[in-house]
């Protein structure tokens, strides 16, 4: 079974549906494969990940993930799905320099649960390397997890 199955996925905005952001997408995506979306910016790459992940509502076509069809799901299910199954990660390379530990989303989320760490809360995201990077990724994929 397909892990992620969209069928004839179209969305479109404006008065009459004169905007097409997506437009008779078809894909499979099976377990354990890397799947890469790219595009030119405005090509509707996030309006379709957010029809995926049930934030947007299509105006056609059919979307299952781990054989539900998410638009017959409730919103607790969907909100589930997202903490669980799928979610989206952006590059916000102008805005994660400036970030550190304590004003990160990431530390936000990961410090509502206790763990160790050896990485001074100052110190820049883009200082952190090596060893402590993967300590960083660590904690983060357990709080995933769990």
């Amino acid at each position: 079974m397909n892990k992620i199955e969209i069928k004839d996925l179209c969305l479109v905005f404006g008065k009459d549906g004169c905007v097409i952001a997506v437009n008779n997408v078809n894909l499979s995506i099976q377990e354990g494969e890397i799947f890469v979306i790219m595009g030119l910016s405005g090509s509707g790459k996030s309006t379709l990940l957010r029809c995926i992940n049930g934030l947007k509502h299509r105006t056609s076509g059919e979307i299952s993930i781990n054989g539900t069809n998410i638009t017959e799901t409730s919103k607790k299910e969907l909100i589930q799905m997202r903490r669980k199954v799928l979610a989206m990660v952006f590059l916000l390379e102008d805005i994660l320099p400036l970030l550190t530990r304590t004003n990160s989303p990431v530390w936000v989320v990961n410090n509502r649960r206790e763990f160790q760490c050896t990485i001074p809360l100052s110190r820049l995201i883009t200082e952190i390397t090596g060893k402590n990077k993967t300590e960083i990724n660590e904690i983060i994929q357990n709080s995933i997890d769990s």
